[in-house]
């Protein structure tokens, strides 16, 4: 609205969604060829149904409805999936493991833009698990995974706080990748354990955001892509050292990634993907009593979110902090009290518009400053 006696200016953008999974599955285990043996069939039935609309404020500030094709559809998916599991031990130490399987998917969308198409993935995996010594343990596993469609992204959609658009894509495909994962567990005896992981995925066929015949953007298949992945997890036990009843959990994760840009052409990381994050929790349990206290911090950033005329970031500022007070036997159930986001972390957002972003010519930009404070919380969880 405007002060001026202008006619008011906006959109509203309307959607009512409905949706349900059925999962029907069978299996059946014995003992063959010297070890263990599981045969596993399962059907699925998924289901989305959308109705949306889409009204604008013309010269006058009326809202009347706008053409936006594919923005109601009900996409359905039968899929059967059959797979064949088998372990043994190839030692005393060293343990094998194989699961060979395939997907059938028939999905169907309604609408102007209807169709139905069948895909048929193969799946299964291949890992070894070995006990170095008393104290260590080392896997790997080798995997074909077949992930499955969002199917909210086959459906034209507007955000109208942001000033998007996507455009129905009816030709999107499930993504596949090779997963290469190492790992290994160390016991740190009285003192507890640490495990360092390396992950790398292969990834054909990615959503991202592309170009779509006839004009718009909307969630689409990119050729192929990579992920990395570097994860540690740490406990510490302080018992040994005579702090009695104290534990350091840590996580932490580390991850690199690219992907071609489907407008620009030039290597980039995959939109919006983690990009650093790691938790601690330092607790004490006090010895003869039911009361616990602690510390939880975290912190994460991820990689920026591109569209074809927008790239965008949220960016939390600093971590995010806890403190806690436990009870474990309050009538059978344990309670909990928290003051958190202690160190006043934000939740920052910033983007970048564009005329033509192959020209690096910019529109405008935009930046959010948002802040929350404290947050009192109490928890009771357990039965009584």
């Amino acid at each position: 609205d405007f002060e001026d006696g202008r006619p008011p200016t906006g959109s509203v953008f309307k959607r009512r969604a409905e949706e349900a999974e059925s999962v029907l599955r069978g299996e059946y285990t014995h003992v063959g060829l010297g070890g263990d043996w599981q045969w596993a069939v399962e059907g699925t039935h998924n289901f989305l149904d959308i109705d949306g609309s889409l009204r604008v404020r013309d010269d006058t500030g009326t809202l009347v409805p706008a053409e936006l094709p594919g923005v109601s559809s009900r996409v359905e998916e039968d899929r059967a999936e059959i797979t064949a599991s088998y372990s043994r031990l190839l030692s005393a130490d060293l343990q094998l493991q194989v699961s060979l399987g395939a997907e059938y998917s028939e999905i169907s969308q309604s609408g102007e833009f209807g169709q139905t198409r069948d895909f048929i993935r193969p799946k299964g995996f291949v890992s070894l698990n070995w006990a170095a010594n008393d104290g260590l343990d080392v896997s790997m596993q080798l995997e074909r995974r077949v992930r499955q469609l969002r199917f909210i992204d086959l459906i034209a959609s507007v955000n109208v706080n942001q000033e998007r658009v996507n455009v129905s894509n009816v030709d999107l495909v499930p993504p596949q990748s090779w997963i290469l994962d190492l790992q290994a567990q160390q016991s740190l005896g009285q003192y507890g354990s640490v495990t360092v992981s390396a992950f790398y995925e292969d990834i054909t066929d990615i959503v991202d955001q592309i170009p779509i015949e006839g004009g718009g953007q909307a969630p689409g298949n990119v050729d192929s892509a990579d992920r990395y992945v570097f994860s540690t997890n740490l406990t510490l036990l302080f018992d040994p050292l005579g702090w009695n009843g104290a534990r350091l959990d840590f996580e932490g994760a580390i991850t690199r990634s690219s992907v071609i840009d489907p407008l620009v052409g030039n290597s980039r990381p995959i939109s919006d993907d983690d990009y650093l994050d790691f938790e601690f929790v330092l607790r004490q349990d006090f010895p003869g009593t039911q009361w616990a206290a602690g510390l939880e911090f975290f912190y994460d950033e991820s990689r920026p979110s591109v569209r074809l005329d927008e790239i965008s970031l949220f960016t939390p500022t600093g971590g995010f902090s806890r403190l806690f007070v436990e009870h474990k036997d309050v009538f059978g159930m344990t309670m909990r009290g928290s003051v958190a986001n202690l160190n006043d972390r934000g939740n920052d957002f910033s983007r970048e518009i564009y005329n033509d972003r192959a020209a690096n010519d910019i529109a405008f930009t935009e930046e959010r400053f948002r802040d929350f404070g404290l947050l009192i919380r109490l928890e009771v969880e357990g039965s009584y």
